[in-house]
This record gives structure tokens, C-alpha cells and sequence, in this order.
């Protein structure tokens, strides 16, 4: 049994007129008198009785019409339901990212998004680089800023902005005389690093690349998710803080220079589940082009 001919069903017990019935639903007449007699089968009873003259509905056909009705009501109401949440899906863009790691880009994207396509609304959802792969994965977002690669198949990304990892230390530490800081000059030095619940994969690499240049365990005195702390405690002399470059920012009595020794590089990009892609999405990847095309991204 299908909708379809429930639906015929339906039309001819309001019409009681196989013409004017096949007519409403947009089949032929003969078309329509097949799908009533192959409901009849399905359900054991005739539905329908005809006659040269006149159509009427049986016994059965009366007590089956409720039903049927309601049937369709329910699945036409459903229909709605996923075509208004559809069309809201075209015009919303939840996007996760955070912050401090976005700011000096997102603001200016956002601003231009925003010019161009005033009919969609920004859904902000904070969330950490590790977190956005989970709710792209999850349909809890539709687009998200993680640092790449990105290794799931359900997910496409785009490069936005290269960063680095640098070192923070006092303004009057030794390091203020070198341009640039090679890791293997933080053997036995006391570092400050971020939570690695913020991104396990990212922080794994980094202890890693440092147990490399190093060769001995990092020596790591304190982790924080607030760069703000990490500053702080660079002041107090509890360590050198690596960080990225995204979240260095002026801070009275730190300094900051790029870290050397191996692959410092830090890919942020723009990703988002290919089987999801939105028109919102579709939207936010065409002006994020766009500003990059026209060197918003590095004002």
C-alpha cells in the first residue's frame, strides 16, 4: 500500500466520480480505477461500489476513509515540517569556531558575508578545533575552523590563513637577542603549553616535534586554555609559553618570536561535511573566497 493510492481513494470518495477524480489527482481514468482495485485487494474489501450510474462507498469503505485521511494528514504535515526546515537550513549558518584562534580574520569575513548575503543568519557555536570535526561529523554545525589536515572522508576543508608556533618569554630572557628561537634551545627549559583537550592531535605533534629537537621529554610546568593566563605566568617567570600565532597578542613584559627546528607551519582552514553543503555553506565558502581574493583576510 502507498500514498499514492490512498490519496486516489481519498479524491474519489470526495468526488464519487471516477472522472472528475482522476482529473484532480492528474491521472487517467483507467489509471485511477487500477489503484482502487488494488487497494481493494491489499485490503481484502471492496472500498468502492459502482455502478453505470453512480459511485458509492461500501460499509468498509466509509470506516477505511478516517483513516486513510488522517494517514495523509500526518505525512502531509511531515512533508511541511522537512520543507520549512529546509528552506530555514538555506537561510542559517551554524559555525563553529573559537575566538581567540578566529578573530583576526572571522571578523572582517564575517563583515563581508554579511554585506553580500544579508538574508542568511550566523548561528556562533564556540567551539575548539578538535570539537568542530565531532559536530561536523554530528550535523551539530555546518561549518567549522580546524587547523589541517583534516583526515575524515566525510569532510572537506579549505585553507584560509597559515600561522606558526612561537615562543613567549620576558622581555629581559636571553631569547630577546635571537630572531628566531630553535626548539633545540628549549632543552631543559620549563614550558608552559596549552590544555591538550583543546586539540589532542595538534598538542601529540608538538610534544612530539619538541621531544625530537630536544631529545628529552618536554619539560611542561602548566597547561592553560586561556592565553591570557599563559602571558601572566611568562611575567611570573613559571616558563616559556608556546603558542600560535594566532593567539599571540601584546602582553607588557613578553616577547615573541617564531619557533624553528622543524615544521612550524599551522594550516587553519575552513571545513565542512560534503554531505551537508548547505546554500549557507555554499555562500560562506563563496565570500570567504571573495575576501581572500580581495586581501581582507590580511588587513
Amino acid at each position: 500500500m502507498n500514498t499514492r493510492k490512498l490519496r486516489s481513494f481519498v479524491v474519489l470518495a470526495e468526488e464519487l466520480n471516477f472522472r472528475k477524480a482522476a482529473a484532480r489527482v492528474n491521472i487517467s481514468q483507467p489509471a485511477l480505477s487500477g489503484q482502487i482495485r488494488e487497494l481493494e485487494r491489499e485490503t481484502g474489501v471492496m472500498l468502492v461500489s459502482r455502478s453505470r450510474t453512480r459511485v458509492e462507498l461500501t460499509r468498509a469503505g466509509q470506516e477505511f476513509l478516517p483513516a486513510a485521511k488522517a494517514c495523509l494528514s500526518e505525512l502531509d504535515q511531515g512533508l511541511a515540517a522537512l520543507q520549512r526546515l529546509r528552506q530555514a537550513s538555506t537561510k542559517t549558518l551554524r559555525l563553529g569556531y573559537v575566538e581567540y584562534v578566529c578573530r583576526r580574520f572571522l571578523g572582517a569575513t564575517l563583515r563581508w558575508y554579511r554585506q553580500q548575503m544579508p538574508q542568511i543568519q550566523i548561528e556562533p557555536v564556540e567551539l575548539y578545533s578538535s570539537a568542530v570535526i565531532e559536530a561536523l561529523l554530528g550535523h551539530r554545525i555546518d561549518l567549522g575552523f580546524a587547523f589541517l589536515p583534516v583526515s575524515k572522508a566525510e569532510l572537506a576543508s579549505r585553507l584560509v590563513v597559515e600561522g606558526r608556533w612561537m615562543v613567549a618569554f620576558p622581555e629581559d630572557h636571553p631569547f630577546s637577542a635571537a630572531r628566531t628561537i630553535s626548539a633545540s634551545k628549549l632543552r631543559g627549559a620549563q614550558l608552559i603549553l596549552f590544555a591538550r583537550h583543546l586539540n589532542p592531535p595538534l598538542y601529540d605533534h608538538l610534544l612530539d616535534k619538541l621531544l625530537q629537537a630536544t631529545s628529552q621529554k618536554p619539560d611542561v610546568v602548566y597547561h592553560t586554555a586561556q592565553p591570557q593566563l599563559g602571558y601572566n605566568l611568562v611575567t611570573e617567570g613559571i616558563g616559556l609559553f608556546i603558542i600560535s600565532s594566532f593567539t599571540q597578542e601584546p602582553h607588557p613584559g613578553v616577547a615573541f618570536r617564531p619557533l624553528t627546528g622543524f615544521d612550524t607551519r599551522l594550516p587553519l582552514g575552513a571545513v565542512w561535511n560534503r554531505n551537508h553543503e548547505t546554500p549557507a555553506v555554499r555562500a560562506f565558502l563563496k565570500a570567504l573566497r571573495s575576501a581572500q581574493g580581495e586581501g581582507i583576510l590580511d588587513e
